[in-house]
């Protein structure tokens, strides 16, 4: 048992039978015989009740194991497939006709009892068919009229059952349909495999007799080269009417049942590996041409016709329409399209069938190259492949079937009617002679949705008398006029025709000029163009005919694929390089005819529109939770997705090339060898070939094609690419050290891989998109706004785009590149026009004119969300982006501006806190940056934010500042207390800003002195409104609750002045008499601070915001508001700490001024003022903690107080708000505690 059957196939066994297999005698039957089981082992299995006697009888298909083997072939692959079709696919449909039911249910299937996925042990447990009296029939022996009628008549209700389930579960047939991608098409891969279907149709032709089928030789001999791409493309169905398929359709993976008079009663389908989605003809043609002969093909109409009534019998009896289901006129049409597949495994299968049983062969025989070898050179009933073939043959090209022999030639018609008179008159330029001396064939168009600016056939000419065939790629622009005008298709061919005509012939050049020792030829051949308005096409040459194949787009690219890729874009950027240092003029004039880019997309309105649809989709992948600080910064972007974009196609560095440009893996072929290793590839599709920053290419390559696992070896890739270009720029006999750096490679993706974020996750869409709802350019409507919604229209797989959106902005986030994102300000995805009187003031317009120093006709304006309501306690803030992309100015600033309400005006002193703050930043920081600079410090104080200018006028007090969000600045969350870090780094920051202030008084005492005359106090204004002495007794009245009278009386009493004479107390604490004055920031709460943070989350810089209560006191003021405002118990426990922290910063500042802490503000010092001074900052700190912790809705600010002139009004509005009283109960006790505690109060 162990050296037959793997233990997982026991375990299997105990785990459906739910038995303890000791007490069971387990025996193995008849294994398949050799060549049998051709991807694995199949094993009849017997377990015996050892007490009662009782059988149980199953088949044990297991994979092979053998990793050359399983390498050769993707075993693993055919195995899911059908794991997939007995685990997912056959209950659905089976449990559709059960819900019905059908008069008779569609019972075909074996019982499957148990699988195993697990790589390396894929096994499927199923029924016996034997004990029940089913059998496999004699291969070598040709089915009859019985089994075929029987058969098609199995077929049509499978075929059916399927179609009545697309029709009735659209979305889950997608579903089920995305994962069926297997097909024979994966053996094409190889180039063994690809020389045996030559062989095999070679072989097929020897056995004609010449004397007789001589036309017949004729018509075969040009598609002997061709017969692998004959193969290939006879799985690319296009019609309507797709069904789930069997797949591998022969006689041995159909087991039959029959009564004492050897009559048909039964039949069961096996072997559901090449299960996949295509027409019904494929099953039928396999298993008609496979098993059939001359009799039963001449009788084909008649057996379509028994499949084509089981068929729409089945449909109908899930009450859906049958007229409409499948008509028989295109099941014929479907026959003669597409029975080729059937025609070409039907040779194959022959030749397996009537092999010698000594000489079958199975995949353990095959030597790593010998497919053709191993299969076929073993002997084989000749006479009778004969027949079997001529059958086939005689069949295929007879007048008298419903074939023509379009099925061998690709569909040749009459020249006129497939291919204009402009490609016609192309193709006479790429012969030698004249085109009456070729037979003309036009292969397979592309699929729907893969030409997306127009459309490509693929042409054979075949030489009349040598037989000799040329293979084409005819690639045309849309004709359709609308379509033209509106996406640009004229520029686009134009931009490819250019590429092909002048930038690759002059680079095919410079290599020639300096002897390259290994040329770059990763561009196919292009043969001919036309650039006649409306009529742009390119003849290029057929990579499939050479094995090139396109990679399965749903699927993303690997690391095998993906160092190609990179080394491959180093070795063509580096032929940029080498002709722009050998030949700088030429090389300009050359750059100059790429005049497309992908910014020309964003002139289209309904394209801006789709783009930032499929940025909220991506969004929606990450969790809200799990992925809570990506979303946070990611969602920053959703508004600037297109400016992102178009600054992306903006390179403003040294380093550009001439770049691919449109680099998902579709415009892409790749060819593998016998192993399926791959060995080569080409670039496809030069429509957006542009001149810029070599990491368009890759990004846009990297994110549309790879996955996270890809994305976490990024500096791995970087450095393949980068390796392969110095090492192609010295084969130029070029100097590399100044070309492009490793280090500005890592500068330029960090800035600009920001495209291959928006392409990636473009492609992504289109990737993911379920094939029957692929659209073209020819399917949208007229209006601009149509493309996005035809697209919105479309199914996709959402999981997928999920997990691969996902992918993509965890490592952008990861790696701190989503901080990119922030240096956008080109204003693209909403139209505004540049009055600005509709958005802002005429004044702030007028303002903005002074920020750019001239007129802003040249600039696009763009207006950003104004602040929330609340944030701008007194006044307004906006958010403007600037941009004048001719001269590559940009600018984004945060717009203040005073409320102009005058019942707000006259309530609240707002001028008097504007002019104060216009004051700071006009005259008193310009003046303290430059003191300290003068001094040279070390670590100059940087963190007060650039102010462009200011406005003083009454009503239209102004400032227009940096906004720092464009440099990945945050707010920190108010509802949540500061940590260690960030209070650590703020006391620090305080520490130097206050001493630049010490210093300046010290050495320029009189300048400090009238310096500070300019300051209103406003902290002692706002102390005498009524509005703040209401808010304190109500605020200590309130705070006071939280204490306990019993227990805690003994605080209640210390608190009590505060809560005789609240207002009283505030007043005095704003006034300082002491020697130890400095200019303080004044508001400072944690809304007045913006955090930025490292690709760790580990805090790197702060901006201190909002110096309307700037002023001349004690530096405790700004410490102990902050502190209190914004602190835990655990960090208020640690006072002496941060104390510390910040004398030790301010000692260390200072003495580069030349001064001694300890004469110009000494430790104890500190420490003192602490004591006397902070209750300042305790006051503030509980009115700060009541508005944090306001719920959101019900936040105020001073337009909602209107005229309050008595308390109960004031109370109402500004007091009643409702707030988070639990958390609010824990801050005030723990402020108060402290306080108590260290007896400030």
């Amino acid at each position: 048992m162990s050296f037959t059957v793997s233990g997982k196939v026991v375990d299997l066994l105990k785990t459906f039978l739910n038995i303890n297999l000791e007490n069971y005698t387990i025996n193995i039957h008849d294994p398949t015989k050799k060549g049998e089981g051709f991807l694995g082992e199949v094993f009849f299995v017997s377990v015996k009740d050892k007490v009662n006697g009782k059988v149980l009888s199953f088949v044990v298909k297991q994979a092979f194991q053998n990793e050359k083997v399983r390498n050769l072939q993707p075993i693993r692959e055919y195995y899911l497939n059908e794991i997939y079709f007995y685990k997912k696919v056959w209950p659905a449909l089976d449990e559709l006709q059960r819900k019905v039911p059908l008069g008779n249910n569609f019972d075909k299937i074996p019982h499957c009892f148990g699988t195993s996925s697990t790589d390396g042990e894929e096994i499927l447990i199923l029924e016996n068919l034997k004990d029940q009296g089913f059998q496999i029939h004699e291969k070598k022996v040709p089915l009859d009229k019985q089994h075929f009628k029987f058969i098609f008549i199995q077929y049509g209700r499978f075929h059916g059952l399927s179609f009545a389930y697309k029709l009735l579960h659209p979305q889950d047939y997608n579903e089920l349909a995305e994962r069926l991608t297997l097909d024979f098409r994966v053996l094409n891969r190889q180039e063994s495999f690809r020389r045996y279907v030559a062989y095999i149709l070679e072989t097929a032709l020897k056995c004609l007799y010449p004397e007789n089928n001589a036309k017949v030789l004729e018509k075969f001999q040009p598609y002997l080269e061709n017969a692998a791409v004959m193969f290939y493309n006879s799985f690319d169905y296009k019609g309507n009417y797709s069904v789930i398929l069997h797949g591998d359709c022969w006689s041995n993976n159909m087991m039959f049942k029959y009564d004492e008079n050897k009559e048909l009663t039964d039949m069961m389908l096996l072997d559901f590996q090449y299960l996949n989605i295509g027409t019904p003809v494929y099953d039928l043609s396999y298993c008609l041409y496979s098993a059939g002969t001359k009799e039963i093909f001449d009788d084909l109409d008649w057996y379509l016709k028994i499949y084509h009534d089981s068929f729409l019998k089945t449909v109908g009896e899930f009450g859906l329409n049958t007229k409409a289901a499948y008509p028989f006129e295109e099941l014929r049409k479907d026959w003669s399209q597409y029975c080729k597949m059937g025609f070409i495994m039907a040779l194959m299968i022959w030749r397996i069938k009537l092999t010698d049983e000594d000489d079958a062969a199975d995949f353990t025989d095959i030597e790593d190259e010998s497919i053709p070898e191993t299969f076929f050179s073993s002997s084989f009933d000749e006479e009778a492949y004969k027949m079997r073939t001529r059958d086939l043959i005689c069949h295929i090209i007879s007048p008298a079937t419903v074939l023509a022999i379009s099925v061998l030639k690709f569909y040749p018609t009459k020249m006129s009617v497939v291919v204009p008179e402009k490609i016609y008159n192309l193709l006479k330029s790429v012969v030698d002679r004249s085109l009456e001396n070729y037979s003309i064939y036009v292969l397979d168009p592309n699929k729907k949705g893969e030409g997306f600016l127009g459309e490509m056939c693929y042409v054979s000419l075949e030489d009349k008398v040598s037989g000799k065939v040329l293979n084409f790629v005819v690639k045309q622009a849309f004709e359709n006029e609308k379509v033209r005008e509106r996406h640009h298709i004229k520029e686009y061919y134009l931009n490819e025709i250019y590429f092909y005509t002048k930038v690759w012939p002059a680079f095919i050049e410079v290599q020639k000029e300096v002897g390259l020792p290994d040329a770059f030829d990763k561009i196919p051949k292009c043969y001919c163009t036309s650039s006649k308005n409306g009529q742009e096409t390119l003849v290029l040459k057929n990579l499939k005919i050479e094995g090139f194949s396109i990679y399965d787009k749903k699927k993303p690219l690997d690391k095998e694929h993906f160092e190609l890729i990179f080394r491959q874009y180093g070795r063509f950027h580096a032929l940029s390089f080498a002709y722009k240092m050998l030949h700088p003029l030429e090389y300009d004039e050359l750059s100059k005819g790429l005049t497309v880019s992908f910014r020309i997309l964003t002139k289209q309105t309904g394209f801006i529109t789709y783009v930032e649809r499929v940025f909220n989709n991506a969004l929606e992948s990450l969790d809200p939770e799990n992925d809570a600080k990506v979303l946070e910064k990611s969602k920053r972007y959703v508004g600037n997705v297109l400016e992102i974009f178009d600054d992306s196609c903006n390179y403003k560095g040294k380093y550009s090339v001439i770049l691919h440009g449109d680099c998902w893996s579709n415009n892409m072929m790749f060819k593998y060898d016998e192993c399926n290793k791959l060995i080569d590839l080409r670039l496809l599709d030069f429509q957006f070939s542009n001149v810029g920053t070599p990491v368009n290419d890759l990004s846009y390559c990297l994110y549309s094609g790879g996955t996270k696992e890809i994305f976490d070896d990024l500096d791995h890739y970087l450095k393949l690419y980068h390796e392969s270009l110095m090492k192609t720029i010295k084969e130029f006999g070029l100097g590399s050290e100044n070309v492009f750096s490793f280090e500005e490679l890592k500068k330029d993706w960090k800035e600009y891989c920001k495209m291959g974020l928006v392409m990636g996750l473009m492609a992504w869409l289109v990737k993911t998109t379920y094939e029957s709802n692929i659209m073209d350019l020819t399917d949208i409507k007229d209006t601009d706004d149509d493309v996005p919604k035809e697209r919105n229209k479309n199914t996709f797989d959402e999981v997928t785009f999920k997990r691969r959106s996902r992918d993509i902005f965890v490592h952008l986030f990861e790696n701190d590149f989503v901080r990119c994102l922030v240096t956008i300000r080109a204003p693209l995805s909403l139209n505004y026009c540049n009055k600005m009187s509709n958005v802002i003031s005429q004044t702030t317009y007028d303002l903005l004119q002074t920020v750019v120093k001239g007129s802003l006709e040249d600039y696009s304006i763009k207006v950003h969300d104004k602040n929330k309501k609340g944030e701008g306690f007194l006044g307004d803030m906006c958010y403007v982006s600037l941009e004048d992309r001719k001269r590559c100015q940009r600018y984004d600033v945060v717009v203040k501006q005073a409320f102009k309400d005058e019942g707000v005006r006259n309530m609240h002193p707002i001028r008097k806190y504007f002019l104060n703050e216009i004051y700071f930043y006009t005259s008193v920081w310009p003046e303290l940056d430059k003191f300290q600079k003068s001094f040279q410090l070390s670590n100059p104080f940087d963190n007060v934010a650039k102010c462009y200018t200011t406005v003083s006028e009454d009503t239209n007090e102004c400032l227009v500042l940096e906004n720092l969000r464009f440099q990945d600045f945050q707010m920190y969350d108010k509802t949540q207390p500061l940590n260690k870090e960030h209070y650590e780094f703020i006391f620090k920051q305080y520490g130097s800003f206050h001493a630049i202030s010490f210093a300046y008084k010290f050495l320029k005492p009189e300048e400090f002195s009238k310096l500070s005359r300019g300051f209103v106090n406003d902290f002692s204004v706002i102390a005498e409104l009524k509005i703040m002495c209401n808010f304190i007794s109500f605020l200590f009245d309130i705070s006071m609750k939280c204490l306990d009278p019993e227990s805690e009386a003994e605080v209640l009493e210390k608190c009590r002045p505060y809560l005789e004479n609240g207002p009283e107390m505030f007043k005095k604490s704003c006034r300082y008499d002491g020697d130890y004055s400095a200019i303080v920031h004044g508001d400072c709460w944690s809304n007045n601070m913006m955090f930025r943070y490292n690709k760790s989350q580990r805090l790197e810089d702060i901006r201190l915001l909002d110096f309307q209560f700037s002023n001349v006191g004690t530096p405790v003021w700004d410490l102990s508001y902050c502190l209190y405002s914004g602190a835990s118990k655990d960090i208020l426990d640690n006072l002496d700490y941060y104390l510390k922290l910040y004398h030790g910063r301010f000692s260390k500042t200072i003495e580069e001024f030349g001064l001694n802490s300890e004469d110009v503000y000494p430790f104890e010092q500190l420490k003192k003022d602490w004591r006397r001074c902070c209750k300042m900052g305790f006051m503030m700190g509980l009115m700060v903690w009541r508005g944090k912790l306001t719920h959101e809705k019900d936040i105020i600010d001073f337009t909602d107080l209107g005229d309050a002139s008595d308390d109960s009004n004031l109370e109402e509005k500004a007091f009643g708000a409702a707030v988070d009283e639990e958390a609010f109960r824990l801050r005030c006790r723990d402020l108060i505690f402290h306080m108590y505690d260290n007896d400030f109060l």
